[in-house]
């Protein structure tokens, strides 16, 4: 695409076009596209008037220039097509890297036991990321630092369990963290949840053992 805008009527082309003709370029799904979705279901139509239709005298450009133009339309309509299919190959890859940079599913992270308790931290799914007010240059860095594998996604839970029962006693949770990838902290996020699920579990433990008082 980037050697064919390079070419040195490829503006003046454009410009007739927009002013003398019609382009009607259309992308629409095919067959394929009722049941998936990648650069393999789409179709580009071109229903462009001709170029070689326009007369001298009407857009100023002569014959010759015309008959290159047409030869450059259809470079440009198959180099357009191939971009398409490119471009789309991109954003299926950088997609499924962006899903892999959340967590989907519920994972244990991080235990331990004590005689009776386990307290434990659990990666919940956050595939509802919100970025709403966010700064538009932040959320670009992030999705171009998940894409990179630099940073991931999560929903996190803390818990302390009745280690005979594993009945949950507390716990604390939070969504949509983003933190550098190998972060086993979390960002300092592990240990505010797991602090505040104990102190959660303490206050029920001893509202327990008032009732029995």
């Amino acid at each position: 695409m980037k050697n064919l805008m390079a070419f040195k009527h490829i503006e003046g082309m454009f410009r007739v076009i927009r002013e003398y003709s019609s382009v009607e370029l259309e992308i629409s799904r095919n067959d394929f596209g009722n049941h998936y979705s990648h650069f393999n279901t789409m179709t580009l139509s071109d229903e462009s008037e001709s170029i070689d239709q326009l007369s001298e005298e009407e857009s100023g450009v002569t014959d010759d220039e015309l008959k290159a133009w047409g030869d450059a339309w259809l470079r440009f309509y198959e180099a357009l097509k191939q971009d398409i299919v490119d471009t789309s190959k991109s954003l299926e890859s950088e997609g499924y890297k962006l899903i892999e940079a959340m967590s989907g599913e519920e994972e244990v992270t991080w235990e331990f036991s004590t005689e009776n308790y386990i307290v434990r931290l659990s990666e919940m799914p956050s595939r509802d990321f919100d970025m709403d007010g966010w700064d538009e240059e932040i959320i670009h860095d992030t999705w171009k630092s998940m894409i990179d594998g630099e940073e991931r996604v999560v929903g996190l839970k803390a818990e302390v369990l009745d280690r005979e029962t594993e009945t949950a006693l507390g716990e604390d949770s939070l969504y949509g963290i983003v933190y550098a990838t190998g972060d086993r902290t979390y960002g300092g996020y592990r240990s505010e949840l797991v602090s505040n699920a104990i102190d959660t579990a303490r206050g029920f433990i001893n509202r327990l053992k008032a009732k029995v008082a």
